[in-house]
């Protein structure tokens, strides 16, 4: 199988206002790097003049912001972002987003009103906007709400997931809805993830992998095996309804000559020889073979990726819960409008 190229775009602003755009194309042998010199963001400012809770406020004005950024931004960063949920590309890293005044991580709720980070979430919302992208939530999910913060909960200490701070290996979000091409009537996974750092951590490394670059590793007859009905999913911790399993389900698909994938390392179980087989090989593949892009993410970075097109991870770090923990947005997003539109708001049944 042919190597397949793909980039992770990561975009520089320095203390003169000068964007620094770095693509950086990574194939199995070598990581080649170019360099563009965009034109800067110095008429662009945002007041923080409405505070907001409700999910609907932000979703019925992503347009608007996303409109004035696009007034400002560079021309080919903005066709970067425009064309990306349609492109090979599978990552994009803006760094230095804007975050303002930020109150203590929230490590004893997990979570925050909107209206504390008004700033970063608006800017979250405008580059969904821009990218043409739809924000969504699952109910019995983060409670319904669209933004999640990804913090080291107190309560979750030494614990693996979004608000732990134990090594969180390799996967796809939300794994046990349906994947692209799968005839399913469970609601569809997320296409897309979006990650906004508020404040980080040096300790932690996130990685990302390419799924053609695990596939080119495996045989067409493992490919075939994967493609096949013979793996139980459980459901993320992040659910609030527990750890159901859905039982006999792909673990890849293909659709429009593209794959797709739900491996969980944590939540995938094979049904027989030939299944365990392959996630054997493939936690062999991920350890020996790919070469992952790491993240070290700093205040200001906004990673976005496709869920069903990579395979995610993020290392142990060590947490002191002093108000100055690591803190990550997140959102998902879906390049098509669901038809469970409920509460004016995009909620999908999980």
């Amino acid at each position: 199988m042919c190597n397949f190229l793909h980039g992770l775009f990561l975009i520089s602003q320095y203390k003169e206002c000068v964007l620094i755009l770095i693509v950086m194309f990574q194939t199995t042998k070598e990581l080649k790097l170019e360099i563009y010199t965009l034109d800067a963001l110095q008429n662009f400012s945002w007041q923080e003049n409405h505070k907001s809770n409700s999910d609907v406020y932000f979703i019925e004005n992503m347009q608007c912001w996303s409109d004035e950024l696009k007034q400002v931004i560079d021309k080919e960063l903005l066709q970067k972002l425009i064309n990306f949920s349609n492109s090979n590309e599978t990552s994009i890293l803006i760094k230095n987003c804007p975050v303002g005044n930020l109150p203590d991580t929230p490590v004893t709720s997990g979570c925050i009103e909107n209206e504390h980070v008004m700033l970063p979430a608006k800017f979250l919302f405008a580059l969904f906007g821009l990218m043409k992208i739809m924000p969504i939530s699952y109910i019995g999910e983060n409670s319904g709400r669209v933004i999640r913060h990804v913090v080291p909960k107190i309560s979750h200490n030494n614990q693996i997931g979004s608000h732990g701070n134990l090594e969180f290996n390799f996967h796809v979000d939300n794994p046990d809805l349906s994947l692209i091409g799968e005839n399913s009537r469970r609601p569809p996974c997320l296409e897309f993830l979006a990650l906004y750092c508020l404040r980080g951590n040096t300790k932690a490394v996130t990685e990302l992998v390419d799924l053609e670059n695990v596939i080119q590793f495996m045989s067409d007859y493992e490919i075939k095996i994967a493609l096949s009905n013979q793996f139980n999913i459980k459901r993320p911790d992040s659910f609030e309804d527990g750890n159901p399993i859905v039982k006999d389900v792909p673990l890849f698909t293909k659709f429009a000559g593209k794959y797709f994938s739900r491996f969980d390392f944590h939540n995938i179980e094979p049904t027989n020889k030939e299944s365990k087989t392959i996630l054997s090989k493939i936690n062999k593949i991920l350890t020996n073979h790919v070469k992952p892009v790491k993240i070290v993410f700093e205040t200001g970075d906004f990673l976005i990726f496709k869920n069903q097109e990579t395979m995610h991870k993020r290392s142990l770090f060590d947490t002191n819960y002093n108000g100055n923990e690591r803190w990550l947005m997140r959102l998902f997003g879906m390049s098509d409008t669901p038809k469970n539109y409920l509460h004016n708001q995009l909620i999908l049944r999980s």
